[in-house]
């Protein structure tokens, strides 16, 4: 089998992660090009990775014949960049969000569907392991029919509506209820190292079809709360009709007795590296979620990268839509949006699908051209 050529376009943390998860899939890919604005920082990771640099994406697309683009910029440039890759008819994986807006996600997906390649978006959450581990939970019908799904200061935004959307089978959302609060906070490194002394809450409730209800909390302090102790509250799982699973515990009733069942992991070690083998709940059956790419010798933390990855390389060479996709990438940002535009509005209860553009991305998109000068939807025209 030919072997896919890919670049990547941005050298950030993510990308590291990604540019990682290429260098072992030998067996799919060719790692040709490394883009950063930043020559130093393309230079540095062409040079570990064995790769060419460049600091121009039309240049690197000219020049280097790809099958795949992984596009690992911030999330305001992927509209931009996902036009430029389409029109050079390279297919692509674009970094979460997959759009600020769904405008601007609806220039990517329309790209590419008129150029005819293939979009995938690294949606990792429902990748992770142990929320591969809970759906396999859900499906065996163990703890019965969900009820409620919860992601409580667990992941934020887009991220957590993916996690709830998996709860809930990837149900369609009917309709949300945001809110949006603001709370003084003592001094925190936030993002970035910047000092925060302001806390920023939101919360939304979704209703998702057969009367799964979701519901969602966090805050733009999450991970520095996480890190300094300050706060602790945080979990995600399902309410079921005979039990539930919050984090890694099963917990339900057997002969009249509570019974907790937790997650156990099995690796092995493989030249000095702990390679993940499967996740294990010793029930009867036992429930197990084997993992896929163990012939790549890979720890835990990088099975939802490769799976991104072997995600767009098996749908551009197999004919076949990716596994996740553009698609179900925007459903997750509409939920996030739509929660959002409830706060806005008041709390209002928000129907989905949106069929129009909401005011929270009208202000998004004035705060886009106050920053680069330009309107983000010129990309589609």
């Amino acid at each position: 089998m030919r072997k896919l050529r890919i670049g990547v376009i941005g050298v950030g943390r993510r990308a590291r992660i990604h540019l990682e998860a290429i260098s072992v899939m030998k067996d799919m890919y060719d790692l040709v090009a490394v883009c950063d604005m930043v020559p130093e920082r393309a230079k540095e990771a062409s040079e570990k990775y064995h790769a060419t640099p460049y600091s121009n994406i039309e240049e690197m697309l000219r020049k280097e014949n790809l099958d795949v683009a992984d596009i690992v910029v911030p999330g305001g440039a992927h509209h931009a960049v996902a036009v430029v890759v389409a029109e050079h008819g390279v297919n692509m994986i674009v970094e979460t969000p997959i759009a600020i807006t769904l405008p601007c996600a609806d220039i990517m997906i329309n790209a590419a569907k008129k150029a005819g390649v293939k979009l995938e978006v690294a949606e990792n959450v429902w990748r992770f392991v142990e929320e591969r581990m809970k759906q396999e939970i859900i499906k065996s019908g163990l703890i019965g029919e969900v009820s409620r799904a919860y992601c409580v200061n667990m992941w934020g935004g887009y991220h957590a509506m993916n996690a709830l959307r998996a709860y809930a089978g990837f149900r369609e959302a009917k309709s949300v209820v945001g809110y949006v609060n603001k709370f003084p906070a003592p001094p925190t490194l936030g993002p970035g190292g910047r000092e925060q002394r302001e806390e920023s809450w939101v919360k939304g409730i979704i209703e998702f079809e057969d009367g799964i209800i979701g519901i969602y909390e966090s805050s733009n302090l999450l991970f520095a709360f996480l890190n300094t102790g300050y706060r602790k509250i945080q979990y995600a799982g399902v309410d079921c009709t005979k039990g539930c699973v919050i984090d890694r515990e099963t917990h339900l009733v057997e002969d009249g007795k509570p019974k907790v069942y937790v997650m156990n992991e099995v690796t092995s070690t493989v030249n000095g590296t702990e390679v993940f083998e499967r996740i294990e709940l010793n029930t009867t059956p036992k429930i197990v979620w084997e993992n896929p790419y163990k012939r790549y010798k890979i720890p835990k933390w990088l099975v939802a990268a490769v799976d991104e990855l072997y995600s767009i390389g098996n749908a551009v060479i197999n004919d076949v839509e990716p596994a996740y996709g553009a698609a179900a990438a925007r459903k997750d940002q509409e939920i996030s949006i739509a929660i959002q535009e409830s706060a806005l509005k008041g709390n209002a209860k928000i129907t989905l699908p949106l069929t129009s553009i909401t005011s929270y991305e009208q202000k998004l998109h004035e705060q886009y051209k106050e920053r680069y000068g330009e309107d983000p939807l010129k990309w589609g025209h």
